[in-house]
């Protein structure tokens, strides 16, 4: 069902404030849509002339919003939207040209398989994967699998809901056990500013050092881009607050742990030590 269209300034509208009998462009095929619809029915757009290679009746509004903010925020000419790569058998939700990048949008769940094989897909002909996950499923109180493995790969979350309001972003997250202990405030990110991770920068925070191992690409305004070059801002002197004192509590459990485990022992030596006297005293 096609929920956004494009009216006649090129702009983006959803069928709850499009007009009847009015014309529509398709975002994929560019064919005429109206919209029909109403108390029986959701409002929706269809075609005028059915067109069975048009994909956008699979995607839901909130994967167009996306596809469609970064279409408007990367470089004009630049872009471009569902983009077939025949010798892999993949089409991109958004690839940026130049700089050879494919932005995977993922709003349902997925498998861990075939996001590793998405991303090692698209690396064999030279383009690196940017994930964005929607926190409609991701960014959640517990760790998916999907996200298990990319902590290994460049993603951020996203927020846009189904209006179009929303934004891509980075966050700091202290995760134990599959579980996210600690999320600080989310960092919105310029899409428009990815640099390089240096493979020769030395990082001291422990999330970074895995970054910079495994990550090619950050953004401006995002953790990483703070911590390089913004040491002394707020956010993260919090971030390091907060691993200090979980370092700290981490290792006390440690000792606990090893002061409970020598006592234990401690006792059952002197039992058997107290055990084998009174043998010897019958």
């Amino acid at each position: 069902m096609q929920l956004i269209a494009l009216d006649e300034n090129r702009r983006l509208i959803h069928a709850s404030q499009a007009l009847r009998q009015q014309a529509y462009s398709c975002l994929e095929c560019g064919s005429e849509v109206r919209l029909r619809g109403g108390k029986q029915r959701q409002l929706h757009f269809f075609h005028m002339e059915p067109n069975r290679i048009c994909l956008q009746n699979q995607k839901g509004p909130i994967h167009i919003y996306v596809q469609h903010f970064l279409y408007e925020n990367l470089p004009t000419g630049d872009c471009q939207l569902e983009y077939r790569f025949p010798q892999i058998a993949r089409i991109a939700d958004a690839i940026w040209i130049s700089k050879k990048i494919v932005f995977e949008i993922q709003y349902s769940p997925i498998s861990p398989a075939e996001v590793k094989a998405r991303n090692e897909d698209y690396r064999k002909i030279g383009w690196e994967v940017v994930w964005i996950l929607h926190e409609h499923h991701f960014n959640q109180y517990l760790i998916t699998s999907a996200e298990e493995e990319l902590r290994t790969h460049t993603h951020y979350f996203c927020s846009f809901n189904a209006l179009g309001k929303g934004g891509i972003y980075d966050q700091y997250q202290w995760i134990e056990e599959g579980k996210r202990k600690i999320r600080l405030d989310p960092l919105p990110i310029n899409i428009r500013a990815p640099q390089k991770m240096a493979l020769g920068q030395h990082f001291d925070n422990y999330l970074l050092k895995k970054k910079r191992a495994a990550w090619k690409y950050y953004f401006e305004n995002d953790l990483t881009h703070l911590f390089i070059n913004d040491p002394k801002d707020a956010y993260i002197q919090k971030v390091l607050e907060i691993e200090a004192a979980t370092k700290k509590s981490h290792f006390k459990i440690f000792v606990d742990t090893l002061s409970s485990f020598y006592n234990t022992l401690k006792s059952y030596y002197k039992q058997i030590f107290r055990y084998f006297i009174e043998k010897t005293c019958r």
